[in-house]
């Protein structure tokens, strides 16, 4: 019995195509995060080259902080009167008493 030839025409050489048809190729770059042979990689609901990304509160096909209504950050917070984030609204050149 003879030698088997391999994807790369040569007899013997025990080279077979990768899962993407490549000859000697590596395949799929799981580790690199990529879902299919080309180079696709999965979005935020695992969907292989799917459109969803994490907004800026790393919610999955969120909308992100809707300063348009007031909100400052991705817990409801509002600016109080202080132009703090989520403050008490207390009056700001006020200190606060110690007793």
């Amino acid at each position: 019995m003879g030698e088997v030839l391999g994807c790369d025409n040569e007899c013997g050489s025990g080279i077979c195509p990768d899962y993407c048809g490549v000859c000697g190729g590596s395949g799929i770059s799981w580790a690199e995060g990529a879902c299919d042979c080309h180079g696709g990689v999965k979005d935020c609901f695992g969907v292989c080259r799917g459109p969803a990304v994490e907004d800026v509160c790393h919610v999955c096909n969120g909308s992100g902080i809707d300063f348009d209504n007031g909100f400052c950050d991705c817990n409801g917070g509002k600016l109080d009167e202080c132009g703090k984030c989520g403050g008490s609204g207390l009056p700001c050149d006020l200190p606060l008493s110690s007793d």
